[in-house]
């Protein structure tokens, strides 16, 4: 790894924080019962806290979400036409559940 390079596992999340999706963010509290409840973005601060580095983003709107919140998720450590992954609607617990799943696994992956 070039030194001038950051130290992360290469997975930048971005949550889009807009009027519609702050407000509906609450709908996808996790609810897994080893803790607390939390909305989208305290779960994904949590998952990105525990990660190798990766990097938390909160954004305007994004102008993708119809129902409930959106997210970016974005690789430099994939090849060029695979580095950006749209999810959305996160608006039930075991969607934020696997979005979570999702960064953890983008963590072990890393190099």
């Amino acid at each position: 790894m070039n030194s001038a390079e950051p130290a992360h596992s290469g997975l930048t999340v971005v949550y889009c924080d807009g009027h519609r999706c702050h407000a509906l963010r609450h709908r996808s509290c996790s609810r897994a019962p080893d803790r607390e409840s939390q909305d989208l973005a305290a779960a994904l601060r949590e998952a990105v806290r525990c990660s190798h580095g990766a990097i938390l983003v909160r954004a305007g709107c994004l102008g993708v979400c119809h129902r409930a919140p959106a997210l970016l998720l974005v690789s430099r450590t994939e090849s060029a036409g695979q580095r950006g992954k749209l999810i959305g609607p996160v608006e039930e617990p075991g969607q934020l559940d696997a979005v979570v799943e999702l960064i953890r696994h983008a963590d072990r992956k890393s190099p």
